[in-house]
């Protein structure tokens, strides 16, 4: 009999794309699927379409909790799970056809703890693959050159969404006493992908776009985020009190460099009120030490290197 996968799908206020994300499950190839429906307090219709979709299939269960964030949500979805094998699929994205199976195949057949699938970015009248390049195995040592590549690309923005909790089959034990962070609103799933693959032996890859990352405007990363610094701060300690023991500090001070970054943008980008003294609270925080010319250089990709740049001249002169 074929294992028994959880496919968790924490749901907030996304009536418009939820057709899509789950029809895209139910017409998996791997058909032994238990599918959870967290719903996180949705004001619109997303709530009432989690129920219209467990009375026609048997496999969907649905959860209606208050709004606590897609976090809350992934832990209650992960304390109902019953499969051996647990995705995660975020509601405004759908997958292909044979997600499930080629994860699971790839997973059995290479002995891992996890296995990783490639994805692309869904605009609204485009599809775009992402550049990503995998080996086909690596095994979890922090000595193995492989490996050190892969983490170090994974907290890094060169491969943009490297750390996300989607796209990704974990087996059931490898998440045993694991959960996601809800202190952590932004880059949650980072932290808890990362406590995964500490505790992991094995790690593989399939170089194929499975999963479709919707690039949608109103969602959270795409809006001003209040308390930002803070999160992100928190988010930095509790990374560097991760994997201290195994890496460089050098490696973690180029994560830094990214997170003080994303806290300046935040900043300019949307330009509240009070943004200009909200700058310089970051001026002022443990984050911004990582901001230096060194560290924005070592971030190795060109676009990248030359968005720092310009926003790195403009707050150390202080030109905004």
């Amino acid at each position: 009999m074929e294992d028994l996968i959880s496919v968790i799908i924490p749901v907030h206020n996304v009536e418009k794309y939820l057709f899509e994300c789950v029809d895209s499950v139910l017409k998996q190839t791997y058909q032994n699927l238990e599918i959870l429906l967290i719903d996180d307090g949705s004001t619109d219709g997303s709530g009432n379409l989690c129920d219209e979709y467990a009375e026609k299939d048997s496999r969907i269960k649905v959860v209606h909790k208050e709004n606590g964030g897609v976090s809350s949500a992934r832990n209650v979805g992960l304390d109902l799970a019953k499969g051996e094998y647990i995705t995660f699929i975020d509601s405004d994205d759908y997958v292909s056809g044979n997600y499930v199976q080629a994860l699971y195949e790839n997973l059995k057949e290479n002995g891992s703890d996890l296995a990783f699938c490639k994805y692309a970015h869904k605009y609204e009248n485009d599809m775009q693959n992402s550049k990503e390049h995998f080996p086909s195995k690596i095994i979890v040592d922090t000595s193995s050159v492989d490996f050190i590549k892969f983490f170090s690309r994974f907290i890094s923005l060169k491969n943009n969404i490297m750390g996300a909790c989607w796209r990704i089959l974990f087996s059931r034990e490898i998440l045993r006493g694991l959960s996601f962070n809800t202190q952590i609103r932004i880059a949650e799933d980072l932290l808890f992908v990362l406590q995964v693959i500490k505790k992991a032996k094995t790690l593989s890859f399939i170089n194929k776009e499975l999963y479709f990352y919707r690039i949608n405007k109103k969602s959270a990363v795409h809006t001003y985020r209040k308390q930002y610094l803070q999160g992100q701060i928190l988010l930095y300690k509790k990374i560097e009190d991760l994997l201290l023991p195994f890496f460089e500090k050098k490696v973690l001070y180029l994560y830094g460099t990214i997170l003080c970054h994303l806290c300046i943008v935040n900043e300019i980008k949307f330009r509240c009120k009070k943004w200009r003294n909200n700058i310089d609270i970051i001026r002022k925080s443990e984050l911004y030490r990582y901001y230096t010319l060194k560290n924005i250089f070592k971030q190795g990709k060109l676009s990248v290197v030359i968005k720092f740049l310009v926003v790195w001249f403009l707050v150390k002169t202080r030109l905004i």
